[in-house]
């Protein structure tokens, strides 16, 4: 009977050797720090819930992809960006694209408008709709939509995010943009 024992105990130290002893999931190096938390171009800054509270980003045209990273609480949160326009003399639009990215279960929808103006230039409070689209599996692409442009009626642009998903909570994104004349 004794000899039974020794098999046995020489198959468990076997296999305690061959796990290695750390289950951290890092290559076995004994733990470890986290991975740093990613870096945005904008963090979202609340409350930016409204069109008065729209969080200011950049000018635009941007040639380079900018990001804006943040948090949209499920299912009732509204996230306001605003951009001013200043493209080249003699333009008279922008070509704006945009990118979003959150989780597979939520259908991101993006919405841009432009402020009115009455006729001697003042903002009336209404904002004019240029579009509305929607995305899904947690992903939406925007290429290449045409902003108007005039240095007095035409330069600003908003940018509405909401999403609409089947779960509640808060749920990170990353919104890349760019735009061109």
């Amino acid at each position: 009977m004794p000899q039974v024992k020794w098999p046995l105990l020489s198959l468990f130290l076997l296999l305690a050797a061959a796990c290695g002893g750390d289950s951290g999931g890092n290559g076995g190096n004994g733990g470890g720090e986290p991975p740093d938390p990613p870096v945005y171009d904008y963090d979202e800054v609340e409350f930016n819930d409204s069109f008065e509270d729209a969080q200011f980003i950049t000018l635009l045209p941007q040639w380079d992809q900018e990001n804006i990273g943040g948090t949209i609480d499920l299912p009732d949160d509204l996230d306001y960006y605003y951009f001013f326009l200043n493209p080249n003399l003699g333009q008279d639009e922008v070509r704006f694209n945009v990118m979003v990215e959150t989780d597979v279960f939520i259908a991101p929808r993006v919405s841009l408008y432009q402020t009115v103006y009455d006729s001697l230039g003042t903002p009336t409070g209404e904002y004019q709709l240029i579009g509305t689209y929607v995305g899904v599996n947690g992903n939406l692409i925007i290429l290449d939509v045409p902003i108007p442009y005039h240095s007095f009626t035409n330069n600003d642009l908003f940018l509405l995010l909401e999403a609409y998903s089947p779960i509640n909570g808060y749920e990170g994104y990353v919104i890349d943009f760019w735009a061109s004349i």
